[in-house]
């Protein structure tokens, strides 16, 4: 596991929210499929949905910020080629 705070690019999103297609250094990723997602509230309000999802490359953690609709992996667990 390698945690850490890169920031991608949400190219498609199933359903309007969950991930299905990412740009991570400069690679496209496909979501196979989507494990968990929660959500963090501040003072009330959403500030973050946080996304568990698996891919051909492993397992990836994905953070959207809603205020600025930016997207960020915030831990991932790759798989041995």
């Amino acid at each position: 596991m390698a945690a850490m705070r890169e920031r991608i690019t949400m190219w498609h999103k199933r359903d309007g929210l969950f991930p299905r297609t990412f740009v991570w250094r400069g690679d496209r990723v496909e979501v196979a499929a989507v494990e968990s997602c929660r959500t963090e509230n501040r003072q009330g309000r959403v500030r973050r949905h946080i996304f568990r999802v698996r891919t051909d490359r492993g397992t990836f953690e994905l953070a959207q910020e809603i205020g600025r609709d930016a997207w960020h992996v915030e831990q991932m667990w790759l798989r041995a080629r």
